[in-house]
């Protein structure tokens, strides 16, 4: 009994050292996601924005499997994101009040 304990231990510690030493898993960039294939811009609604606290997402397909096309998609994506927040919060703060 002992000895498959301590195969299954040597298994494991040799296991270890090799996941030890693999690359990271790929990372696109920030507010890219991959499901599957395809990526998607996700990105945290302000809390001005969202009328349910701050966990609300914006999730969009970037309808690419390519990385490079994903990160230039997700770039344009934030440009365009970052001008219209503001009009956005506005509006909602209109609204509430």
């Amino acid at each position: 009994m002992t000895h498959g304990l301590a195969r299954y231990a040597q298994q494991r510690r040799v296991s270890a050292r090799r996941n030890y030493r693999q690359k990271p898993k790929y990372r696109a960039g920030p507010y890219l996601m991959r499901i599957g294939r395809i990526f998607y811009f996700r990105k945290r609604l302000p809390a001005g924005i969202s009328k349910f606290g701050s966990n609300q997402f914006i999730c969009l397909s970037l309808r690419t499997h390519l990385p490079l096309d994903a990160v230039k998609r997700a770039a344009r994506l934030l440009t365009v994101y970052e001008k219209k927040e503001i009009d956005f919060v506005d509006a909602m703060t209109r609204s509430q009040s």
